[in-house]
């Protein structure tokens, strides 16, 4: 049994229905045998194909044999017009199969081209979001609450970053060493938080995506024995919210 088997993509059942109901008027001995789909796909069927050829040769008998055409010379003459016609079907199938599996393999690179660049880009953001939480202004000079230009040029990186990524929410906070009282260390590190927040919000982040928090000195990075230490310890972390 042969058959044209079709796709189901709807641009091409609609090109191969218009097709085919042309072809089908214009070649409907060659169709009498086939049993044909509403996608426009072809199967064979041998037993109505007999039939038909027998009611054929019947209504034209007379004819043929006043012609002196016989059974067998009008029977090679229909299979081979069948013959080239079925070749004929065959060939645009294949047709339109390359041009189905052709659209397919464009839309499967297309998708993976999608798929790759969703996975860059969410490397990209996992990466950019993990160096700012691993960022840390520090070297303030004791007292010191203001931000300094250097201290400046790294937020302006994040700031950077966090327009990119605008659903990011952050948390600022801000430490200081261990000399001074306890209650005025947690007011110094709320200021240099808060100093923070106000240069990023100048930079275009939203003032709902910074909160603020202060460590004081509850939190030192190094032990606090040296002022090399200290200077570190006084100082700002970021923590993705």
């Amino acid at each position: 049994m042969w058959a044209a088997s079709y796709t189901s993509d709807k641009n091409v059942v609609a090109k191969t229905l218009k097709k085919l109901d042309r072809d089908m008027e214009e070649n409907p001995d060659f169709y009498a045998a086939y049993d044909v789909d509403e996608r426009g796909n072809l199967t064979y069927n041998p037993e109505k194909h007999r039939q038909f050829v027998e009611n054929k040769y019947s209504s034209y008998s007379g004819k043929q044999q006043s012609q002196g055409i016989t059974r067998s010379e009008w029977e090679s003459q229909y299979w081979q017009s069948f013959q080239e016609k079925q070749n004929e079907v065959i060939a645009t199938n294949e047709t339109l199969f390359a041009e189905q599996e052709a659209k397919r393999e464009a839309e499967r690179q297309a998708e993976l081209q999608r798929q790759e660049a969703e996975r860059k880009a969410a490397e990209e953001r996992k990466s950019a979001i993990q160096k700012i939480s691993e960022t840390k202004i520090d070297s303030y000079a004791f007292d010191e609450t203001a931000l300094s230009e250097t201290q400046k040029s790294i937020l302006n990186d994040i700031a950077v970053t966090f327009n990119k990524y605008s659903d990011v929410k952050i948390l600022r906070i801000g430490h200081t060493c261990e000399i001074g009282y306890k209650n005025i260390n947690l007011k110094k590190g709320m200021k240099r938080a808060e100093a923070g927040k106000e240069y990023l919000v100048e930079k275009g982040i939203a003032t709902e995506c910074i909160a603020v928090e202060s460590k004081g000195e509850t939190q030192p990075l190094l032990p606090n024995t040296s002022s090399e230490n200290r200077k570190q310890n006084r100082r700002l972390e970021f923590v993705i919210q």
